[in-house]
């Protein structure tokens, strides 16, 4: 069976009985979508021996943050569904590693001036 014949029937499974919206179920096959791609019609019997491993691709890709967590999540998550449901097994230190990016960016702290606190100030209460 091609992994994107079981990509089906976990967006299926997830319809039935996660009940989740038709938007998740767009996002999930989109997300899904990378690892279908990073796969590349190699056995997912042998993930575990691929380099670079699944979320370390995606690392290295060039999305933002938010993004990156969203796609492994969804790997994981199929993973972890392919091994109750369809009777795969992985190694059990695969599904853990699939791990979001450690740090999330931090933005610029935006103060207000000194001129701007006087102008504040100074203007009328109403």
């Amino acid at each position: 069976m091609k992994i994107s014949d079981y990509i089906s029937e976990y967006l299926v499974f997830r319809d039935q009985f996660d009940q989740v919206s038709a938007k998740t179920i767009k996002l999930n096959k989109t997300w899904l979508l990378y690892f279908e791609r990073w796969l590349n019609d190699r056995s997912l019997n042998d993930i575990h021996t691929y380099e670079p491993g699944f979320p370390v691709w995606v690392r290295s890709k060039d999305y933002s943050w938010a993004y990156k967590n969203k796609i492994i999540k969804a790997a994981k998550h199929f993973l972890q569904w392919m091994t109750v449901y369809k009777d795969k097994e992985f190694p059990k230190w695969l599904i853990a590693s699939y791990k979001p990016p450690r740090n999330k960016p931090q933005e610029e702290h935006k103060a207000v001036s000194l001129e701007e606190i006087r102008a504040m100030a100074n203007s009328p209460v109403y």
